[in-house]
């Protein structure tokens, strides 16, 4: 996972982002103490088992809640106290590679794996 969040890293700052500006972004309005994790998850399996294919694909199940993750966390977390009229251009740019990265990833694990998703993970 480093070296993804490395590489989107790369992304960003090609596209010209900026860490050092000072400006307000979505990153100074998270909360620290919502991500302490300090409590063993001991869920994840049972969840993995009853969500997208069911019990049989434990791993493709874990992928695709990444890519739910990943969507979830750009609608949700990206943008976060910014005037949904006014969206800066990171905010847009996370946005778009995200999208981009979650359905180039989709279209591959189809093209690999076609009958290992089910209509439901589909």
């Amino acid at each position: 996972l480093q070296s993804v969040y490395e590489e989107y890293g790369r992304y960003f700052s090609g596209l010209g982002a900026r860490t050092d500006s000072g400006a307000k972004t979505f990153v100074s309005h998270l909360d620290p103490m919502r991500f302490d994790q300090r409590d063993n998850d001991v869920r994840s399996t049972n969840y993995y088992g009853q969500v997208f294919n069911g019990k049989g694909t434990p791993d493709l199940n874990r992928l695709l809640m990444v890519f739910r993750g990943l969507m979830n966390f750009v609608d949700s977390m990206v943008g976060l106290g910014a005037d949904a009229n006014e969206v800066e251009y990171t905010v847009f740019k996370i946005r778009f590679l995200t999208l981009y990265q979650v359905l180039g990833s989709l279209q591959m694990l189809h093209d690999e794996r076609p009958g290992d998703l089910t209509t439901q993970s589909t």
